[in-house]
């Protein structure tokens, strides 16, 4: 009745509720009809025999808990597969009765006060702290030992020594992966095993199983096994199975074991394995050299240890290895016993073949990888298939043969049988044949085409070679030309608000392109109302050079002076030039051959793989080549025709005498560790023909990092493409030129008046010297054929230093471009230090939001060496470098460019060896370097210099006192004060290279000091450029402002500057390259006071000029200038009309190169010079 009254709905009844108390019911009601199964004339009150009775309970035993199995399993959210749902059931009943029977071994021994050994309480440990009073209990609370805390020589002298530890291990990961193996070929998992990440698993198990003091970790794929057989494919299995085994290990659990006797326990294992051990069915199965390779491994097992009887079985199995070949196994089944028979060695073999497969991908997949081991054995399936499918078509055409030979007699059997295949053959040979006739047909009308075009070209080639000259004419005197126009028109507009400005730049738009109509009239539709051109155009709109070998057959113009003037050349860029002849190869024309022919080749194959435009292409081919010698030539594997030649080696040797020499020939200092350890960086650049579409050229660049950089011209088609060199007055070096590389060719150029490049057309084996800091770049190339150059840069070696510890770095060489930029007589200003720290700090700050920043990096690092060379005595000034490279220092390391935090050490500790009261602004300016927030970015980088924060307030007072090797001044590394940066001057080893300085700044002293006499000085420099212009000249407004201590002062409304001398004084004048040029794209903002009042860095020294009594000096108005002091001197101001209107600095032309000054010699062409 029980059953029945729940059958009905309870109000708001729940379902699974009703489920679990009918299936209570069902078994309650169960229990008594199992019972009342037994024999009836023995009932209840009259117990049957022992073996009887026994043999009943356990019947009901079972009756009952598989009943109560199949009411789980119909539970609602209980889903079961129902392939699974026995094996299920037999697999519970074996561990509830492995339960059972020890629950009831635990009550009987304790009602029977038992005395043995029982499993007692968990070991325990120290007094762990509760989750509350310490958190990280959770994670450490369960480890006893560490891994480097254990008696590891221990373990291993009690196993025996280390060969016997050694082998122990070796079993035990042998013995899991083979059992691991055998699950899989068993039962694979759904979605494959991997048996590296299994054993990768269970080793980090077998650790944590040792830190923890537990056993060693022995478990294989059971569980994955098992979850194949239920159907569970989630990972949530294995999460429920670790909370499980979590669960065993809690003290709650743990003491309902723990009067377990420990004899229980061993039964319940002896009664599992016994049956095993007794009757090893694996074993009684084997025959043969199986059969003695087990039983030999089961006696060494019994009879020594489990270690040693694995490595005896696998030595056993091993030897008796041939013995398997040479006798197989021979079937059971004898020649004429039942089908059924060889059925079932059939099945047996396949099933043993698959799981030797199943084996034989997973030690594959091991070994070679998943995708390797994969491949590898779809390719053995592959040919065993096709080995079997040739030897099925055999039997099948066999079978054919004697079908045929039984129903028409062994001839005409054998004949119909040859005349089928051999119309087969016949028909499969005609349609190859037919296949054949198409193809040639196709490729006849291919070789037509072919030649058709052939002879298109050709044609067209000799048309344009007919009209070279106007071609040439065309590209480099109008559609160059009328590019360049466009750059200046554009800048036009953007000083639209500014007359002036305005109408210079449209003057050199139509200058350069006087006869371009299109030019002018936009020029004329300017907001600043172009009229005409104030000056006739210049006779060329550049300086040509070369080639090399016909310097004497070229007029070099002589600089335009007053009568009686002296010349004196400023802040010259000095070219170097030489021939590959001069070099002392041993087959210079070999040479260029060889690179020629090889850089073409290497570069045909990159465009092929990347089709792209040139500019892409240029930069693949770039990244294709291994730009040190020294590396390619240890490792030719890039480019092995190259690098592994007795050319290249030569060419490499070579290299570093260029550098060197041009170096000697300036009279620029290296020392003897520079010289022997400068680096080359060379490479090959390629030059195709260009695509009306496709502009093969390259942009306005410089070379940062590096104080030298030449160009080895290996072919050079006509017409030549020059290298152009733009003047460093209207370009400065320092801006970053690579923001106008999206803008194409024309994206910037020099701003007026100083917009006349240089151009080289050089032939090939000539070869380019020039400083890395000049501004150059290749005119889209329109030569008849490719054009090949071999380009290098040097560089001042970097070096490493090591402080203390772990503190190690390198020390950057910053002074590269200074030592070539600086001038003769070089003068510091202690005065312009803040100004040279704000430019390096607002630089720093624009470089920190850039999304590549190097460039101006190279810029703060340059501000900083003029800071210190400034300031050398001042704590102040390194206190401030010192912080502002290790900002420089965080960003490089962010990046991956090095950890450079070295070189603001150094500074910090200079600083405070000058002045020890300067430490607490060291200590804050380290604390305020380190954000409360660091990006995630940041995060390594700051944690480095935290590091280097630890060492420098651990000097204290008393830092190290260490050689500067970042850059060379007198008082820090002088002849006197150095070891490792002790400047040398040499005779250059290539005596035949030849110097010319161009862009120089012409300052001339006159013999008078009236007023009368230097205006008619000024009237006969621009006679040239402006016949018969009338010079208004004035005094010039100069007060205190204008001594030495203030600002650089310059007239914009002026054309030239005159100083009159009553008495000895000079006059200073600042380098025009370090000019802070107005609305130029990437620039530092002129944000403050500071910004835009001294040069910029590397171009921070000035010069200057002595005036003696009665003299005169004369110079451009642009030209930065300052005075000694104010009584001995009188300013003049020189204003050139035409027409009325002011010429300002259009007038005189700065010219690009003239010759004829005295005062430098480097300028003055000597025999070897010009």
């Amino acid at each position: 009745m029980f059953p029945e009254v729940m059958r009905s709905k309870p109000p708001g009844g729940n379902k699974h509720c009703l489920s679990l108390l009918e299936g209570t019911a069902g078994l309650a009601s169960l229990i008594p009809s199992c019972f009342a199964e037994l024999e009836p004339r023995q009932g209840m009150n009259s117990p049957p025999p022992n073996a009887v009775w026994h043999q009943q309970v356990l019947k009901c035993y079972r009756k009952t808990l598989r009943s109560l199995l199949k009411r789980l399993l119909r539970l609602p959210g209980v889903e079961v597969q129902a392939n699974w749902a026995g094996a299920l059931e037999g697999m519970v009943h074996d561990v509830v009765d492995v339960v059972v029977a020890t629950a009831l071994g635990t009550v009987l021994s304790t009602l029977r006060a038992y005395e043995g050994d029982v499993v007692g309480e968990p070991p325990r440990g120290a007094k762990h702290h509760s989750f509350l009073e310490d958190p990280t209990v959770v994670l450490t609370g369960w480890i006893r030992q560490y891994p480097w805390d254990m008696p590891i020589a221990d373990t291993v002298q009690r196993l025996g020594g280390w060969p016997y530890a050694v082998l122990s291990a070796v079993a035990f990961a042998g013995v899991d992966y083979l059992a691991i193996i055998s699950v899989e070929a068993e039962r694979p998992a759904p979605g494959g095993s991997r048996p590296t990440r299994e054993l990768a698993g269970q080793g980090i198990g077998c650790i944590a199983s040792g830190m923890a003091g537990s056993a060693p970790v022995g478990g294989s794929l059971t569980r994955s096994m098992l979850a194949g057989m239920i159907g569970a494919s989630s990972p949530l299995m294995g999460l429920v199975c670790g909370f499980a085994t979590m669960g065993l290990a809690f003290p709650q659990v743990s003491k309902l074991l723990q009067m377990t006797p420990k004899a229980v326990l061993s039964s319940t294992v002896i009664a599992a394995v016994l049956p095993a051990v007794v009757t090893p069915k694996d074993l009684l199965r084997l025959s043969g050299p199986d059969a003695l390779a087990g039983w030999a491994t089961a006696a060494a097992t019994c009879t020594t240890d489990p270690t040693k009887g694995f490595g005896i079985g696998l030595v056993v199995y091993t030897a008796l290895f041939p013995v398997r070949r040479l006798f197989p196994k021979k079937s059971p089944c004898k020649p004429r016993s039942s089908l059924w028979c060889q059925k079932q060695l059939d099945k047996h073999a396949m099933k043993i073949d698959a799981a030797h497969k199943a084996v034989e991908l997973v030690v594959k997949k091991w070994l070679l990888g998943d995708t390797a081991g994969l491949k590898n054995q779809v390719y053995h399936v592959w040919s065993k298939w096709s080995l079997r499918k040739a030897e099925s078509e055999k039997k099948l055409n066999a079978v054919h043969m004697s079908l045929a030979k039984w129903a028409r007699g062994d001839a005409k059997g054998v004949m119909q049988t040859v005349f089928l295949n051999w119309k087969q053959d016949a028909m499969a040979a005609a349609s190859e044949r037919s296949k054949e006739e198409a193809l040639l047909r196709e490729q006849q009308k291919l070789d037509e085409y072919m030649a058709a075009e052939r002879e298109r070209y050709e044609s067209e080639l000799a048309k344009h070679k007919s009209e070279e000259p106007q071609v040439d004419k065309f590209f480099y005197r109008q559609a160059y030309a009328a590019a360049r126009s466009d750059y200046y028109l554009r800048r036009a507009y953007a000083f639209k608000d500014d007359a002036d400005t305005c109408l210079q730049f449209l003057e050199v738009a139509v200058e350069i392109s006087p006869e371009n109509s299109s030019v002018v009239s936009r020029a004329q539709t300017m907001p600043c109302k172009f009229q005409e051109l104030l000056l006739p155009p210049a006779s060329t709109d550049e300086l040509a050079i070369g080639p090399v070998r016909r310097w004497a057959e070229h007029p070099w113009p002589r600089c335009t002076a007053p009568a009686d003037a002296k010349v004196v050349p400023l802040f010259g860029t000095p070219l170097g030039f030489l021939h590959i002849s001069e070099l002392g190869l041993r087959d210079w024309q070999k040479t260029l051959q060889l690179f020629g022919t090889l850089a073409m080749k290497k570069f045909t194959e990159v465009q092929r793989k990347n089709r792209e435009a040139f500019v892409h292409v240029n930069n693949h081919f770039f990244q294709h080549q291994e730009t040190n010698p020294a590396i390619a030539m240890d490792s030719p594997d890039s480019w092995p025709e190259l690098y592994s030649s007795q050319e290249y080696k030569e060419w490499a040797e070579s290299s570093i005498a260029i550098c060197s020499s041009f170096l000697d020939k300036m009279g620029v200092p290296l020392t003897k560790e520079e010289r022997e350890e400068m680096e080359v960086v060379t490479w090959a650049a390629v030059y195709p023909t260009m695509k009306a579409e496709d502009p093969v050229t390259h942009y306005y660049h410089a070379h940062q990092e590096s104080i030298v950089s030449f160009v080895l011209y290996a072919k050079m088609p006509e017409p030549t493409t020059p290298l152009t060199i733009s003047d460093p007055r209207g370009a400065p070096p320092i801006e970053d030129f690579e923001w106008f590389q999206d803008k194409g060719d024309m994206g910037v150029d020099g701003e007026p008046p100083f917009h006349r490049p240089a151009a080289f057309y050089a032939e090939e084996g000539d070869i380019l010297i020039f400083p890395s800091f000049a501004i150059h770049k290749v005119p889209p190339h329109i030569g008849r054929g490719t054009r090949v150059v071999f380009p290098s840069n040097c560089h001042l070696p970097k070096r490493r230093r090591k402080l203390s510890g772990k503190h190690k770095g390198s020390e950057s060489p910053l002074d590269g471009w200074e030592r070539i930029a600086k001038p003769q007589a070089p003068v510091a200003r202690p005065e312009a230090v803040p100004n040279y720290a704000a430019h390096a700090t607002a630089a720093l700050d624009l470089a920190e939001v850039l999304q590549d920043p190097y460039m101006k990096m190279w810029e703060v690092q340059n501000q900083v060496v003029a800071m210190l060379q400034f300031g050398v005595s001042d704590a102040s000034a390194w206190l401030a470098a010192g912080n502002i490279s290790a900002r420089v220092a965080v960003i490089l390391d962010m990046r991956g460019e090095g950890q450079y935090y070295l070189d603001a050490a150094l500074m910090f500790a200079r600083a405070i060896l000058l002045d020890a009261s300067v430490r607490p602004q060291v200590e804050q300016s380290l604390k305020d370097l380190i954000p409360q927030k660091v990006p995630k970015k940041y995060k390594a980088a700051f944690n480095a210099l935290k590091h280097w924060r630890k060492l420098i307030l651990s000097w204290g007072d008393t830092p190290p006192e260490i050689e500067m090797t970042q850059f060379l001044h007198p008082e820090l590394n002088g002849a006197d004060r150095c070891s490792r940066m002790c400047p040398e001057h040499k005779e250059p080893s290539l005596r035949t290279l030849r110097l010319l300085r161009v862009f120089s700044t012409q300052v001339y002293v006159l013999q008078t000091r009236q007023v009368k006499e230097v205006e008619e000085a000024v009237a006969e420099l621009l006679e040239a450029d402006v016949p018969g212009a009338s010079i208004v000249s004035s005094p010039a407004l100069v007060h205190a402002k204008a001594l030495s201590q203030g600002p650089w002062l310059e007239n914009r409304s002026a054309s030239m500057m005159a100083v009159l001398c009553d008495a000895s004084a000079s006059v200073s004048f600042a380098d025009p390259r370090g000019k802070w040029n107005r609305q130029w794209s990437g620039s530092v903002p002129v944000k403050g006071e500071l910004l835009a009042q001294e040069p910029k860095a590397p171009f921070h020294w000035h010069t200057e000029v002595r005036c003696e009594e009665g003299e005169a000096i004369l110079f451009p108005a642009w030209l930065g200038f300052k005075l000694s002091g104010t009584e001995a001197v009188r300013p003049y101001s020189f204003a050139a009309l035409r027409g009325g209107a002011p010429l300002r600095s259009r007038a005189p032309r700065p010219p690009p190169l003239c010759t004829g000054g005295a005062e430098d010699p480097g300028v003055v062409p000597r025999a070897d010079e010009l």
